[in-house]
C-alpha cells in the first residue's frame, strides 16, 4: 500500500483532492493530512442543520460538503485525518475493520490504548476519538476519518450545535459522542510531530509517496460554491421563532426557498423576497440588507 503523505492550505482544496485522487488512483493508498479550520459535513446532510452557521460565518470558519456520506465533523489542525483510497473485492464490500486495523496497531506501538467499537469509530477506554465515513463507486471506495489529538474541542462544540430552529427532512442526522484527544493521554509533542512519528510507524509496511499534486480548478472551484455545499441536500422545512412570532421556510433539494410562512404579516412579507433564492447566508442576508430590513435578532435565526 501507498502512504501519502500531503495536505494543503485550504480546506476547499483537501477536500476536492480527495475527490480527483479517488477518480484516479492506481494503487491502493492510505493518506494522512492535516486540514486547516473548517465544518466538514456528510455528503447527504443538511449542511445548516448541522452547524451554527452565524457562528461559523462569524470567525470565518468555512462550511464544506465532502464525497462521503456520514456525520458532520470539525476540523482544526490538531485533528488528524486519514483516507484509505482502495479497489473493492466482486462483492463490493468496504473491510473497515481491516483498514482500521492499520490505524490501531500503528496508534497502539505509539503506546495510545484505542479499540474499535461496533460502529466502526476508534474509542480510547469511554471518548471517541475518531469517527469514519465511506464513498463507493465503479469497484473503489474511499474510506476515511479523524483522529482528535489535539483538536480545539472548546471551538469544536458550539460550531457543530444549532443555537435555535427546528428542520423537518429525511437527511442522515449526525450521532454525537464524548470526545476527547488523544494528547491528554500521552503526550508526543505538537500535532506535526504527531503526523510525523505515525507515518514513520506506518511506513515500516508502505511505500511514502511525497510528491507534490496540484486540483483541478473546475473541481476545486464546485467545493467552493453554495450549490455544493449547501445546495445538494434534500429537500426540509426550516421553521424558528423570533419575540412572539413563528416563522417557516419551506426549501427544495438545491437550496432553494420555494415558500415563507409566518403569523407575523411583517415577518410574512419581508422574509416573501426570499422566494426564488438559495437558503444561504451569501445570498439571504445581501438580500435583505439591500432593503434595510434585516436586524441583528432576524439575522441569527434565519438559518
Amino acid at each position: 500500500m501507498r502512504l501519502l503523505l500531503n495536505s494543503f492550505d485550504d480546506p476547499h482544496e483537501n477536500l476536492a483532492f480527495e475527490e480527483q485522487y479517488f477518480k484516479s488512483f492506481d494503487q491502493d493508498t492510505l493518506r494522512l493530512w492535516i486540514n486547516p479550520k473548517s465544518v466538514v459535513c456528510g455528503k447527504h446532510q443538511i449542511a445548516l442543520k448541522e452547524c451554527n452557521i452565524y457562528y461559523c460565518d462569524q470567525r470565518s470558519i468555512p462550511v464544506i460538503r465532502r464525497l462521503s456520506g456520514g456525520g458532520t465533523v470539525f476540523h482544526d489542525p490538531g485533528n488528524i485525518n486519514f483516507s484509505f483510497f482502495k479497489k473493492l473485492n466482486a462483492g463490493n464490500e468496504i473491510d473497515y475493520t481491516k483498514n482500521l486495523k492499520v490505524i490501531t496497531s500503528a496508534l497502539n506501538q505509539l503506546g495510545f490504548k484505542v479499540s474499535i467499537s461496533p460502529r466502526h469509530d476508534l474509542f480510547l477506554n469511554e471518548f471517541k476519538v475518531s469517527g469514519n465515513a465511506q464513498h463507493v463507486s465503479k469497484g473503489k471506495a474511499l474510506h476515511h476519518g479523524t483522529l482528535l489529538y489535539d483538536a480545539k474541542i472548546k471551538e469544536m462544540s458550539p460550531a457543530i450545535k444549532r443555537r435555535s430552529g427546528t428542520f423537518t427532512d429525511k437527511s442522515v442526522p449526525s450521532v454525537r459522542s464524548k470526545v476527547m484527544n488523544l494528547r491528554d493521554a500521552k503526550d508526543v509533542g505538537n500535532s506535526s510531530e504527531f503526523l510525523r512519528i505515525l507515518a514513520g510507524a506506518l511506513s515500516k509496511s508502505m511505500e511514502i509517496d511525497s510528491s507534490r499534486y496540484h486540483v483541478d480548478k473546475a473541481l476545486l472551484d464546485k467545493y467552493r460554491k453554495d450549490e455544493w455545499n449547501f445546495g445538494y441536500g434534500p429537500k426540509y422545512v426550516f421553521k424558528n421563532e423570533l419575540s412572539d412570532a413563528e416563522f417557516s421556510l419551506t426549501v427544495d433539494r438545491g437550496g432553494l426557498i420555494t415558500g415563507i410562512n409566518s403569523n407575523s404579516e411583517s415577518i410574512r412579507n419581508d422574509l416573501s423576497r426570499l422566494i426564488g433564492m438559495m437558503h444561504t447566508p451569501s445570498e439571504v442576508l445581501k438580500e435583505l440588507r439591500k432593503y434595510r430590513i434585516l436586524t441583528v435578532d432576524l439575522e441569527k435565526y434565519l438559518f
